[in-house]
C-alpha cells in the first residue's frame, strides 16, 4: 500500500469518526428534545392567549375606572358652582332683609342711627365673605386640574403593560431559540433536585468547643500534736 492510500485512508477514517459523533449528537440530544420543545411552543401559545385575554380585561377596567374619576371630577365642579350660587342668593336675601328692617327703624320715632352706613358694613362683610369663597372655589378648581393631569399620566403609564408583556413575550420566545444542547439535561437535573431535596449540599455544623474543665483545689495535710498530761507525745501525719 502506497504513502498516499495511507493518508486517504486515515483522511477516510477521521471523516467517518465525525460523522458518527454528529449522529450520536443529534440522536442524544436534538431528537430527544423534540417533545420538550414542543410542550414549550404550546405552553408559549396558551399563555400568549391568556396575556392577550388579561390585558383586554385590565384595559376594559382601567376605561371604567376613568369614566368614573371623570363623573366625580363633574360632581365635584358642580357642587363647588352650585355652593357659590347658593352663597350669592344668601347674600342677596340677607342684604334685602336687613334694608327692609333699616327702613322699618328709620321710621320709629326716638331712635338715632345710620341705617345706611349700617348696611354698607354687613354688605362689605359679605362681600369679603363671598371673596374669600372665590379664591377656595379657584384652589379647588386648580387642585382638581392638578388631579386630573395625575389621572392621566397615570392611565399612560399603566396602558403601557400590555406593551411590557409583549416585550417579555418576545424575550422568551428569544431565549427558547437560542437555548444550548445542554437545557434538556439542566431541567431534568433542576427536576430531580426538587423531588429530592436531600441531595442538596447542606454546610456541615461546624463543632462546638468544648468547655474545659476547671482546676479543683488539691487538700493539704497538715501535721497535727497530741499533748498527753501537758507533754508532747510526738508527731502524727
Amino acid at each position: 500500500m502506497s504513502h498516499k492510500n495511507q493518508i486517504a485512508l486515515i483522511v477516510l477514517l477521521v471523516f467517518l469518526i465525525l460523522l458518527l459523533m454528529l449522529s450520536m449528537y443529534f440522536c442524544c440530544f436534538r431528537y430527544k428534545g423534540r417533545d420538550s420543545v414542543n410542550d414549550l411552543l404550546e405552553e408559549n401559545k396558551r399563555l400568549t392567549s391568556e396575556k392577550n385575554r388579561l390585558a383586554k380585561r385590565y384595559n376594559e377596567l382601567l376605561v371604567g375606572h376613568k369614566e368614573l374619576i371623570n363623573l366625580f371630577i363633574g360632581e365635584k365642579r358642580k357642587s363647588l358652582t352650585s355652593s357659590r350660587e347658593t352663597i350669592d342668593t344668601m347674600i342677596t336675601c340677607i342684604g334685602v332683609s336687613l334694608d327692609n328692617e333699616m327702613n322699618a327703624m328709620d321710621e320709629d320715632q326716638g331712635i338715632d342711627h345710620d341705617p345706611v352706613r349700617i348696611v354698607e358694613n354687613i354688605m362689605n362683610y359679605l362681600v369679603r365673605t363671598g371673596n374669600y369663597i372665590d379664591q377656595l372655589l379657584q384652589a379647588s378648581g386648580v387642585i382638581i386640574t392638578a388631579f386630573e393631569s395625575k389621572v392621566k399620566d397615570e392611565f399612560a403609564r399603566q396602558l403601557t403593560l400590555p406593551m411590557i408583556s409583549e416585550t417579555v413575550g418576545e424575550n422568551i420566545v428569544n431565549t427558547r431559540n437560542t437555548r444550548g444542547f445542554l437545557d434538556p439535561v439542566l431541567n431534568r437535573l433542576r427536576a430531580f433536585l426538587l423531588i429530592h431535596p436531600q441531595l442538596r449540599y447542606q454546610p456541615q455544623p461546624q463543632p462546638q468547643p468544648q468547655p474545659q474543665p476547671q482546676p479543683q483545689p488539691q487538700p493539704q495535710m497538715q501535721d497535727a500534736q497530741v499533748n498527753v498530761g501537758g507533754q508532747n507525745n510526738g508527731m502524727v501525719a
